[in-house]
């Protein structure tokens, strides 16, 4: 009797231990396994996105093949991951695995069920972007068994949507080769543009390999309308290119290499200093655009200009015949325009195709008393620019009207001079040179003391003015003095 009593006791406690256990396993806490939208390859991996998972608080991503498998992204709290290529071989299948973690009511974490996706880890091109004169030119590697490629693209202010997703747009150009330069007709300056390329290996959906985006800011080559020489040096100047902060001027000469010149250049037109520059040689100068961002626009073929050296007007001075004006001979000119204009007046071609380095304006062209400025531009393969010029105030050269022996001496009578304060006599004996007898003398007649004088001699007698400048001086009149 005591034994079957032991026994009842026995196999109650069998059932009683039983059922928490059975009721434990019913009510142990669960997680569901994540769903798989979307496995494909994109840049230098594979790109899996996943539905969330109520009560998930990370997930783990997991790679197999065969029966190998890894963890790829441990713990992650996006719903999406993109395993590393450098994890995959091109060509190979592999299960790509994503499990929901709740880590809300145990420490070690709940794990669901798999969700597999198999998938043939194909390589995608690697793609590059930049601006040209004509367009945005794009290019990728070459990838071994692809078919062809598909060029994607999108205006970001379009077609971008918020959150980093983007419409997928149409297959832009289905290519084989490695390149292709979309028009700039495409695109608005100042626009940023996404793009990428599929490496297309087969028909199916899988065998699709997208590369990663790349973003272009479009900028317009700007367009050099203007280049001419001044004073300064070569004045360039460009249309304004919409997007752009700033620009780069670039040139070279024939034959040689673009090189920067200056960079951030925030107006539409630069002046090339002249001692950059060699007068008598043609350059070649071209801008490229700079944004915000520091993205550099494509660059046009250019706008030429043989730069010629302003002359420099070294001296003007009042001569008998007019003013004469002088000036420094130019490498590469083969002639001068000589330009001139009177106080607040404007420039004016006085003559061209000036082969010297020597001119006399004409009295005739001149007026007394006036001031007037000359300049000179230098003509060979191009025009020169002008300085600010070298004034001179003309002062009529006095007429001498007699020479005439009187008891004290030789009194020489001249004209007035309009803007004369005075004047100033000089004689010179024959074969010899001028000499002044007198500075000063304000009236028009001055009587030369026979103390200076020598009977028997050949004198000559002339006058300048004398106002805002000193006026040349004529051959005079001669006589033989006789005491």
């Amino acid at each position: 009797m005591r034994k079957r009593i032991v026994a009842w006791l026995c196999l109650f406690a069998m059932l009683f231990a039983l059922v928490p256990a059975q009721v434990l396993a019913e009510d142990a806490p669960t997680i569901e396994a994540p769903e798989i939208v979307a496995c494909y390859v994109e840049g230098e991996g594979v790109y899996i996105e996943w539905e969330e998972v109520e009560g998930a608080t990370c997930y783990n991503v997991y790679v197999k093949m065969g029966d190998f498998q890894i963890i790829a992204g441990e713990n992650v709290t996006d719903t999406w991951y993109t395993v590393p290529g450098d994890m995959l071989t091109h060509g190979s299948t592999y299960t790509f695995r994503v499990t929901a973690m709740d880590y809300t009511t145990d420490p070690d974490g709940i794990e669901s069920d798999y969700a597999d996706y198999e998938l043939t880890f194909l390589a995608a091109p690697t793609v590059a972007v930049k601006n040209t004169s004509s367009g945005i030119q794009v290019s990728w590697d070459a990838m071994e068994g692809a078919q062809y490629y598909d060029l994607f693209f999108f205006d970001m202010e379009e077609d971008g949507e918020e959150e980093g997703s983007y419409n997928i747009p149409w297959v832009y150009k289905e290519l084989d080769t490695t390149s292709f330069k979309i028009p700039k007709e495409e695109f608005k300056s100042g626009r940023e543009y996404c793009f990428y390329v599929s490496a297309v290996y087969g028909d199916g959906d899988d065998e699709h390999a997208f590369s990663e985006n790349e973003f272009l800011t479009y900028l317009d080559a700007p367009v050099i309308t203007k280049t001419r020489n001044v004073n300064a040096g070569i004045e360039v100047t460009w249309d304004k290119v919409d997007g752009a902060t700033s620009y780069i001027v670039m040139y070279k000469t024939n034959g040689g290499k673009w090189e920067t010149y200056a960079e951030g250049v925030t107006a539409t037109k630069y002046v090339v200093k002249k001692a950059d520059l060699k007068s008598g040689t043609k350059y070649w100068f071209t801008i490229r655009a700079v944004d915000e961002d520091g993205t550099v626009s494509g660059y046009t073929s250019g706008k030429a200009q043989t730069y010629m050296t302003t002359p420099a007007v070294t001296k003007t001075r009042n001569v008998n015949a007019g003013i004469e004006v002088t000036w420094g001979k130019v490498t590469g000119a083969t002639s001068y325009i000589l330009m001139y204009k009177t106080d607040g007046g404007s420039w004016k071609t006085y003559k061209s195709g000036i082969t010297a380095t020597k001119f006399v304006v004409p009295k005739a062209d001149l007026k007394s008393g006036t001031k007037y400025w000359f300049t000179v531009k230098a003509k060979g393969a191009a025009t020169s620019g002008y300085s600010g010029g070298k004034a001179q105030t003309y002062m009529t050269t006095p007429v001498v009207k007699s020479a005439v022996k009187t008891s004290s001496g030789v009194k020489v009578t001249w004209g007035s001079v309009t803007g004369a304060t005075s004047y100033t006599v000089m004689m010179k004996p024959s074969g010899g040179s001028w000499t002044t007898v007198k500075s000063g003398v304000t009236g028009t007649s001055y009587t030369v003391p026979k103390s200076k004088l020598t009977s028997g001699k050949t004198y000559s007698f002339t006058v300048k003015a004398k106002g805002a400048a000193t006026s040349g001086y004529s051959s005079g009149k001669s006589l033989t003095y006789k005491a």
